[in-house]
């Protein structure tokens, strides 16, 4: 008789199945319960691990240390300060991949003598962009209480970052440095934040040009809380939708600057930036101050009681800006380029609207090129102090077009300028010229040159209408002059120029 063994062919199919079963389930579960590293985030309260919030304890080394939880994360963090003010007696360092959420009524309130907060340890060297980033801080208030610590410092330290917002934070009360100084920094955006109240401490007076956001290189002088001092640009800037104006705090002045820079290295240049929508209020120097800044962008703001609205500014071959990232002196002078300032609004400007300057210096020409000034309104400006609303000189493929501009001591000034076109704009109530060009023959003979005036209305005007002094290459036509004297011989004046063509003007004499 025979016997026939089965159970062992049952057990291995039997195997088997559990087998595929079993790897089904690993797969499944890796997929559907593997936590997400990039969607996940660490949340932490402050007064849940210990801040108080009252003004008078100590809460600097509790939100320190949830600041410090992002360096051994490996998720992004939130850190939430509730509504209290919390007393700090140390700056606070921001690490990699946090975000600061100061809720409605929230205070940060400085009591010592440094920044509030920077992205970075003193002791570590970052190089480039690849210090610490991906930062957000956004809502509540940065109080410098300079009332009881008067000593100068920063709000907010930025150096080697790189996508890094501060979005809806007020910030008040800062003795000589800035609200936000960025150095060597990229991917910064700064947008419908308040910066409120600057007080110059030195006894000489000698910080009147201090900005609220300073965009700048990453230099020693600059920033010396951390290095690389590599002389690394700042690039891709938008500082959108913020008010700058004064805080009522008494001693405090609205900000010398709201948004620009004082200090730069040769052959660097900061660029990308944008500057769109914001408010300035009574800056004591400028709205917006630019030092030799490339790719500029600047719209939509309003300019109000500034003494200059916008200053382009450039190195003389002279000091500091003019050394190189190792500290050679050059003195040689340098400017910026590609500037577009469009759709602005300048009320009751000081001395200038719009005031910039390049450089002739040591015999080496440094013109600020490519600029266009479009569709800006400029009124009322103070006519006491002289200066025309666009003053601009040693500049190189420049246009000013359709904008509009009532009530100033002098229009448009132009010194030492080539190939600029001045078109459509519409000009009245001046109390001198309304368009002038100008060359001193003895500075840089000919430099003037491949300049037309086209299709321009020039009304109420008490100096000449049109004025060129030493110029090649001039054209000037289809202008509507109509001069507040009964002399047409004010309407258009050329003299020590060449190469003049003057035809299709309609000029009237006030009746």
């Amino acid at each position: 008789m025979r016997t026939v063994i089965k159970g062992p062919k049952k057990t291995t199919k039997y195997i088997l199945f559990l087998f595929i079963l079993l790897l089904l389930l690993i797969v499944s579960f890796s997929f559907f319960f593997t936590p997400d590293k990039n969607k996940s985030v660490e949340n932490i309260n402050i007064k849940k691990i210990g801040a108080v919030g009252d003004g008078k304890t100590d809460d600097t080394l509790i939100i320190q240390k949830a600041l410090n939880s992002a360096k051994s994360s490996n998720k992004p963090i939130t850190i939430t300060i509730p509504k209290g003010t919390y007393k700090l007696t140390d700056t606070l360092v921001v690490y990699s991949n946090t975000n600061i959420t100061l809720e409605k009524g929230a205070i940060l309130e400085r009591n010592h003598s440094s920044s509030i907060i920077v992205n970075g340890e003193s002791t570590k060297e970052y190089k480039k962009y690849d210090g610490e980033g991906n930062i957000t801080i956004e809502g509540g208030t940065l109080d410098g209480n300079l009332e009881n610590y008067p000593s100068p410092f920063n709000a907010i330290g930025i150096a080697h970052g790189k996508n890094i917002s501060i979005k809806n934070l007020v910030v008040k009360d800062i003795a000589g440095g800035h609200a936000i100084d960025i150095n060597g920094s990229k991917d910064v955006t700064i947008e419908n934040c308040q910066f409120l109240g600057y007080k110059d401490v030195t006894t000489d007076h000698s910080r009147y040009y201090s900005e609220a956001v300073q965009i700048a290189e990453q230099t020693k002088l600059g920033f010396p809380r951390f290095g690389e001092y590599d002389g690394t640009p700042s690039q891709d800037i938008t500082i959108d939708n913020n008010y700058f104006g004064p805080s009522g705090t008494k001693g405090t002045t609205a900000w010398p600057v709201g948004v620009g820079n004082h200090l730069t290295v040769y052959d660097e240049y900061n660029k990308g930036i944008k500057i769109i929508n914001n408010r300035f209020d009574g800056m004591t120097l400028a709205g917006i101050r630019p030092l030799k800044w490339q790719d500029t962008y600047i719209a939509n703001n309003t300019f109000t009681s500034c003494y200059i609205g916008i200053q382009l500014s450039n190195t003389n071959g002279q000091g500091e800006s003019s050394k190189t990232v190792d500290g050679v002196q050059t003195n040689k002078p340098q400017s910026g380029s590609n500037y577009v300032i469009e759709n602005n609004t300048f009320n009751n400007s000081q001395k200038n609207g719009i005031f910039g300057r390049g450089w002739y210096i040591n015999n080496t020409l440094a013109t600020m090129d490519s600029l266009t000034v479009k569709a800006n309104i400029f009124t009322n400006q103070n006519l006491n102090i002289k200066g025309a609303v666009i003053d601009l000189s040693w500049i190189k493929d420049v246009t000013l077009d359709e904008n509009v501009i009532s009530n100033v001591y002098k229009g448009i000034s132009i010194s030492y300028g080539s190939n600029i076109t001045i078109s459509k704009n519409d000009l009245n109530a001046i109390s001198t010229d309304g368009i002038s060009i100008n060359e001193q023959e003895i500075l840089y003979p000919n430099f003037s040159n491949s300049i037309t005036i086209a299709e321009n209305s020039i009304s109420d005007f008490s100096g000449f209408g049109v004025k060129a002094n030493y110029v090649t290459s001039l054209l000037v036509h289809n202008n509507n002059l109509e001069t507040a004297s009964t002399n047409l011989k004010n309407s258009i004046l050329y003299q020590n120029s060449n190469n003049i063509k003057v035809y299709a003007n309609n000029q009237t004499a006030k009746q």
